[in-house]
């Protein structure tokens, strides 16, 4: 693999490898069964195309391009059960690289987190709602709220994922943030409908989620770090100054032809 002069040594390399698309739960705004059957996508990621995968990342991080880190997603990956620790112990024998995993938290539980430590996954990354607008189909933000406060440490992070806020709650901004705060002692990243679900918010409510943006700056930006809608706002969004950060998502359709060809690596 020849370096490539647009991606510098500072630059951040996330790689995010689909390693179910089975989930538990029916979000109805979930980007991921946005534009693909459910029913279609009930499988898992084989082992040899998760272990392209781990070939693929390994290079650029043997090649100094940029600083790796990988995650596993889905759905749901705490339905892969046993095999989830499995795979996260082959990346690690591979990468020497620890993965975090992203989950709706519904599964998380005491044995989970014991066999996460065990088995070289990094941390996990847990969905919540808005407290005061809770799809229907998703996950309980309290139970998830309960659930980081009790298995979060220093030897396995919990922490909190993104909240979707719909455009109507943007004037709800400034109380949602207080609530998190005072439950977790910080302020999830906060994001507008995505993808296929996005709503081109009215005047009104672009008004709204300025002031209430401000407002929480005001009042939070010295306690905990904060990241607000970084699609419509991007310059409250905290990123390095030194370099830039990339994200690449390696489903299990392979959408970019990966093998094990040593052409490829």
């Amino acid at each position: 693999m020849q370096n490539n002069n647009f991606i510098k040594k500072s630059d951040k390399l996330h790689f995010s490898i689909t390693v179910t698309g089975r989930c538990n739960l029916n979000c109805s705004y979930c980007h991921f069964y946005c534009n693909i059957n459910k029913k279609e996508y009930s499988k898992d990621i084989t082992d040899d195309l998760f272990d392209n995968y781990i070939k693929i990342i390994n290079k650029f991080k043997e090649n100094c391009l940029g600083q790796v880190s990988f995650r596993f997603s889905g759905g749901e990956p705490l339905l892969l059960n046993e095999r989830l620790f499995k795979l996260s112990k082959r990346a690690y024998t591979e990468l020497n690289l620890k993965p975090y995993v992203l989950t709706n938290g519904t599964l998380l539980d005491k044995w989970i987190v014991d066999k996460s430590i065990k088995n070289n996954i990094a941390g996990y990354v847990v969905s919540l709602e808005n407290p005061f607008d809770m799809d229907k189909g998703s996950i309980n933000t309290l139970h998830n709220l309960k659930k980081i406060n009790e298995l979060n440490s220093d030897e396995l992070p919990i922490i909190p994922g993104a909240v979707i806020i719909k455009n109507g709650h943007f004037k709800h901004l400034s109380k949602i943030a207080d609530f998190f705060y005072d439950e977790i002692g910080s302020i999830p990243l906060m994001t507008e409908l995505t993808y296929g679900y996005y709503e081109t918010p009215t005047e009104k409510q672009l008004n709204e989620l300025y002031f209430n943006t401000l407002t929480i700056i005001e009042k939070y930006f010295s306690k905990v770090s904060l990241r607000l809608f970084p699609y419509i706002i991007p310059e409250f969004l905290s990123n390095s100054v030194e370099g830039k950060e990339y994200l690449t998502e390696l489903d299990f359709n392979n959408k970019y032809g990966i093998s094990n060809r040593e052409k490829n690596f």
